[in-house]
């Protein structure tokens, strides 16, 4: 929840995060960093990204989504996804050093929900201050900004788009190899492409073993529980 704050330079990145280490030591437990590649539930056993494996007798997951990046890979390097995060908070200092020092620099926000919302207003406010000539479009979908949000939050926030100078598309679009593509055959130019799309499953969990429902998830009971 503070990505945008960060982006935006409110916080440091050391802010931004929590020190598990002496919560760890104090619980008595043991600490792997490392992320999941593969999960076996037959064997109840965990592959992780260092080529360690994890066997366990009960197994508590949670391991969030990926960015939906479904037709914007045509983008290749101008596609940045907000997660995973570690990613992002690599990659976008870059984006802002390139920006400042580039003419008309132009990034573009693709997801009209909150997140995509916030992420276009906190990176015009970033990059406005630290003077670059920068060019932010947001792009939404045909369903429109903030769909599910009440109709006066809509309304401001349109007006602050508007106030602060983000260009604002309301169309479905696909990547091509330098921006974007609307459904009506426009294109617009995209140095850069942050993606905040919605979320889809990690692709691990597909040869888990585990019980998982119509898009891929975990199927749970009403107490949380999978087999």
């Amino acid at each position: 929840g503070m990505l945008p704050g960060w982006i935006a330079g409110h916080y440091t990145r050391e802010q931004s995060r929590v020190d598990l280490q002496p919560l760890v030591e104090a619980s008595g437990v043991r600490m792997i960093t490392a992320s999941v590649t593969a999960m076996s539930a037959d064997t109840r056993t965990l592959t992780l990204s260092d080529g360690q494996q994890v066997t366990y007798d009960f197994l508590s997951l949670d391991v969030g989504s990926e960015t939906q990046t479904e037709g914007l890979s045509a983008l290749g390097v101008r596609l940045l996804p907000v997660k995973p995060l570690d990613d992002f908070f690599d990659q976008w200092p870059e984006i802002q050093k390139k920006a400042i020092n580039q003419k008309d620099y132009a990034l573009v926000v693709i997801g009209g929900g909150a997140a995509g919302v916030e992420l276009a207003f906190a990176a015009q406010f970033a990059l406005k201050r630290a003077g670059a000539q920068e060019h932010v479009t947001l792009v939404v979908s045909p369903d429109g900004m903030l769909n599910g949000h009440h109709d006066s939050v809509r309304r401001r926030v349109l007006a602050y788009t508007r106030k602060v100078g983000i260009v604002l598309y309301q169309q479905a679009a696909t990547g091509v190899v330098d921006g974007l593509q609307f459904s009506d055959g426009h294109r617009i130019y995209a140095d850069q492409v942050i993606a905040a799309t919605g979320a889809k499953p990690l692709s691990w969990l597909r040869q888990s073993g585990l019980s998982l429902n119509e898009q891929g998830y975990i199927l749970v009971d009403a107490c949380h529980r999978t087999q």
